[in-house]
């Protein structure tokens, strides 16, 4: 509702835009979220700003920043699904350079127009111009996009994002524990000295660098050019066993038959539409056979109609569904990480109440 002043409103609600107005035209430079979050909302840009990594992110370390009221801090921790895809801190390079623009713009101006030796308008007045301008653009868009699903009583909780657009390089500066433990069982297991390994679905490449501990050589291909890009910059010329990064359609890999001795895909196969194709084309480049990890689906991950949770996987698998799976394209051996999803892990050769991972190796038929 439209509060008339920032006194009026609760202390339990979130700011809505008139207070946030008034905010703004108070004082330009020190309110620049609101105006900034705004524009970038506006241009459809990633954006992100908590107390967590505000000053981290845009070079700023110093200043006052607000503190979350603990019922808002209450509903983000139990309620905000999004909070768990989102890394709570991000490494100064890769905050996203656009925002760091246009904030770093925006406090010049401000700095400058606080300067009374100049003659630049009031910052104040031109801020809440362009908030106002900004916002009702903004709150346009978002009109066009909720009034069909008002007018058709979709619930809005049925807006899922595609998982074709999911991207490993939302993690960066951040690591799945269980992901680490699977990758050292596969070294510790199936990786022998001088074997040559792929890895499909390189992810942030930490994967690489872990095979590289005992493989003679190390190979990724990844269909996200974002990773790619990443790892380039963060693996190759780091690690001296890694041979070759590329990007592949998901389904095809340019390399002959038996090419490598295994083949490694951790984290991958339940993002796959047409996973048997996958699992035949991981076969017919490894000389041994392939090892996967993939997570077990655990009731408090599931949603009541049996799917995942976690919206950018196209499904999970229990033991028996992927092992079914799995037996029409050879013989497993059969591995289980067990524990909480930080950790610490037990491993096993059956399924336990607390099993988090599916980790088995599909050994090649001759």
């Amino acid at each position: 509702m439209p509060y008339s002043a920032p006194e009026e409103i609760p202390t339990h609600a979130g700011e809505d835009l008139p207070s946030s107005f008034l905010q703004v035209e108070s004082r330009a430079d020190f309110y620049w979220d609101f105006p900034i979050a705004l524009h970038c909302l506006h241009n459809n840009w990633f954006h992100a700003i908590t107390n967590y990594y505000l000053t981290n992110n845009i070079g700023l370390t110093s200043g006052d920043h607000g503190h979350a009221h603990p019922k808002l801090t209450q509903f983000m921790q139990e309620s905000n699904v999004i909070d768990e895809k989102i890394p709570r801190k991000f490494s100064k390079p890769e905050a996203d350079p656009r925002v760091n623009s246009v904030i770093r713009v925006y406090l010049s101006a401000a700095k400058q127009a606080s300067d009374p030796s100049t003659d630049s308008p009031r910052m104040d007045r031109l801020a809440t111009q362009w908030a106002v301008s900004m916002a009702k653009k903004t709150m346009k868009r978002a009109y066009h996009f909720f009034k069909p699903l008002i007018k058709g009583n979709k619930p809005i909780s049925a807006i899922k994002p595609n998982p074709k657009e999911y991207s490993t390089i939302v993690g960066v500066g951040s690591i799945v524990p269980c992901q680490i433990e699977a990758y050292f069982l596969a070294l510790n297991k199936y990786v022998e000295e001088q074997d040559t390994v792929l890895d499909v679905g390189f992810g942030l490449g930490y994967g690489l660098n872990i095979l590289a501990i005992k493989a003679s050589q190390v190979n990724g291909i990844d269909v996200d050019p974002k990773v790619l890009d990443y790892c380039t910059n963060t693996v190759s010329g780091r690690n001296p066993r890694l041979k070759y990064l590329g990007l592949y359609d998901g389904y095809k890999i340019n390399f002959p038959d038996d090419h490598f001795d295994i083949v490694t895909t951790v984290d991958v196969l339940e993002h796959v539409e047409e996973y048997h194709l996958f699992l035949d084309e991981l076969l017919r480049v490894a000389k041994r056979g392939v090892f996967i990890s993939t997570p077990n689906r655990r009731p408090e991950y599931t949603n009541p109609d049996g799917t995942p949770k976690n919206y950018w996987h196209l499904r999970e698998w229990s033991f028996n569904e992927l092992n079914a799976i799995l037996e029409l394209h050879g013989s497993v051996d059969w591995n289980f990480l067990n524990g909480p999803f930080e950790g610490p892990f037990t491993q096993s050769k059956t399924v336990v109440n607390d099993t988090l991972t599916l980790s088995p190796f599909l050994i090649k038929k001759r």
